[in-house]
């Protein structure tokens, strides 16, 4: 598939994209997600995740951009989303590392960029708040699927082995929560006020 104009526009521009991204523009989320998940690999301590993990990374670190963009967090001041996103995974990566107990990488190097604060603990409890304000809105699987992973960190591989649910292969499970997450998305758009509070 070729490149078009929209896609060159979101690489070529920071602006174009910090503004696509900030009304949660699925292609600029898209190009995004792609930006992030193509220099990860780079990084020291990336290879040891499991796959899963990785995947679930560069979810994150996108939510947790999109996220701080529509709650002001993050502003453009001719900053690149994505090198903010970039930072945001290196933290993530950093705290699952620590979390693990692996060797550890070393974010002393990362710049600080405006609005951005890595010390910020609060970042996951403040994703959840937000999520579960939203998660009443949402039928279940969506519901139920979006629980298992934000509130109750449970990866898909242990969802199924409990037979959490009527999935019945990975691959289902993951695709019906793009699905969710996209509506969640969607939702974020119409209860903007969630996002601000």
């Amino acid at each position: 598939m070729g490149t078009n104009t929209k896609d060159t526009n979101l690489a070529n521009n920071k602006r174009i994209l910090f503004d696509n991204l900030k009304k949660q523009e699925a292609d600029a989320i898209r190009h995004l997600g792609q930006r992030v998940g193509a220099f990860l690999p780079t990084l020291s301590g990336y290879a040891r995740l499991p796959l899963e993990d990785r995947e679930e990374l560069v979810s994150d670190a996108v939510i947790v951009t999109v996220g701080n963009i529509g709650k002001g967090k993050f502003t453009f001041e001719d900053t690149d989303p994505v090198t903010y996103a970039i930072a945001v995974a290196k933290n993530l990566l950093f705290n699952r590392l620590r979390k693990k107990k692996l060797d550890t990488v070393s974010i002393e190097n990362v710049t600080h960029l405006p609005g951005f604060d890595p010390e910020a603990n609060d970042q996951k409890k403040e994703q959840q708040r937000i999520i579960g304000a939203m998660l009443d809105k949402l039928e279940d699987p969506c519901r139920q699927l979006i629980r298992w992973r934000y509130y109750d960190n449970l990866k898909d591989e242990e969802i199924m082995e409990r037979k959490l649910s009527h999935f019945t292969t990975l691959n289902s499970l993951k695709s019906q929560r793009c699905k969710c997450l996209k509506k969640l998305s969607d939702m974020a758009r119409e209860y903007r006020h969630l996002l601000e509070g």
